[in-house]
């Protein structure tokens, strides 16, 4: 396949089959995003694209398959996305998935061994990673991107907004994280009787809603790195990204006093952050 040539699924994608809100948001939603916040500063048509912390790899087949991108490769420490294959089926008809995606599964703390790319996109995924990878990560992706390539990094919740915790599949209270302590937030967790639907229900949600995954979404909220938007740019601009491009989403709900006290309003509202950085000249 040549870099200029979009790759055309045969048979095509079957958008009416999708039934699964889980994948038609990160199919319908995600994706689109990513591809307008990128193309609107870049070409597209046969560019080389990474979705750092691609997780189940549904966006990443999304933009793949609704873009003339030449390849798009997925990366991310798990590997859920080898359940891509039979989901694709379910949801799209695909017989395979297309010739110009490509998933790794990457270890911590080690360097991106890819070629140089036009472009990086992140959904959701840098509020997971350790604070202490968080500057050699943005480097890497640094180095990784062509000179002037473009970042699209989004994150939704943040980690003070009101349901910033994650944990909202289970216990549904506003700032529960910022006013409970740990192990009153642990107890709910596990007295939850929630049942999980929805763009809620994910992979993990889909085994069963039983001690075991609650005990694993309160690992995950645990592990949270508590980034700030303030903090996420700064990020960026240390390693030698230049800012092109905001977005900052607000939930329509009013901090309680108590918080107030500890936190910046700014920080207790905005819910999300997108992004759109350039490569500028190294540090």
């Amino acid at each position: 396949m040549s870099s200029n040539e979009k790759w055309v699924p045969d048979p095509p994608p079957d958008e009416s089959k999708i039934q699964d809100a889980w994948f038609e948001a990160h199919y319908r939603h995600a994706a689109p995003i990513v591809i307008d916040w990128l193309g609107q500063e870049m070409s597209l048509d046969g560019a080389h694209l990474l979705d750092f912390g691609c997780g189940d790899g549904i966006t990443t087949l999304s933009v793949a398959l609704q873009s003339p991108v030449a390849r798009v490769v997925g990366v991310d420490i798990t590997s859920a996305f080898d359940l891509l294959g039979a989901i694709a089926e379910s949801e799209l008809g695909l017989e395979a998935l297309p010739a110009n995606v490509e998933f790794r599964k990457i270890k911590n703390g080690t360097t991106l061994d890819l070629a140089p790319i036009d472009g990086v996109f992140s959904w959701s995924a840098f509020e997971h990673i350790d604070r202490a990878q968080l500057s050699p990560i943005a480097s890497d992706l640094f180095r990784t991107l062509e000179p002037g390539g473009l970042a699209f990094i989004q994150i939704e919740p943040l980690y003070h907004s009101a349901f910033g915790s994650h944990l909202q599949r289970l216990v549904d209270e506003p700032w529960v994280h910022l006013l409970r302590s740990e192990e009153e937030v642990n107890r709910l967790v596990l007295e939850s009787d929630r049942e999980i639907q929805g763009v809620e229900l994910d992979h993990a949600a889909r085994s069963g809603v039983d001690d075991r995954f609650k005990r694993w979404l309160f690992a995950e909220y645990q592990a949270l790195n508590r980034l700030t938007a303030d903090e996420l740019i700064q990020l960026f601009i240390d390693v030698g990204f230049e800012v092109d491009r905001e977005y900052r989403g607000q939930l329509d709900l009013e901090p309680p006093s108590q918080l107030l006290s500890r936190h910046s309003k700014e920080d207790l509202q905005t819910n999300e952050i997108r992004l759109l950085l350039r490569k500028g000249k190294p540090i």
